[in-house]
């Protein structure tokens, strides 16, 4: 949540917030991630630097090619 501002400059200064926190999370969508669901269906996502996650962005991506063949 935002801190609301007084103000032309204010105003000015909220507007260019929610645009910067909309490039972060238009950005933050683009990056390619790995979740994990346990047996409930609760879902972890993995940090960067866990171990075997480029291997499994590289299985994940095989396997859409091959269920969306272009």
């Amino acid at each position: 949540m935002r801190k609301e501002r007084k103000g032309p400059l204010g105003m000015v200064a909220g507007i260019a917030e929610d645009v910067l926190a909309g490039q972060r999370r238009k950005q933050a969508r683009r990056e390619p991630r790995v979740a994990i669901y346990d047996g409930l269906g609760h879902a972890r996502v993995l940090p960067e630097d866990a171990p075997g996650r480029g291997e499994l962005l590289e299985l994940a991506e095989e396997m859409t090619k091959l269920a969306a063949p272009e």
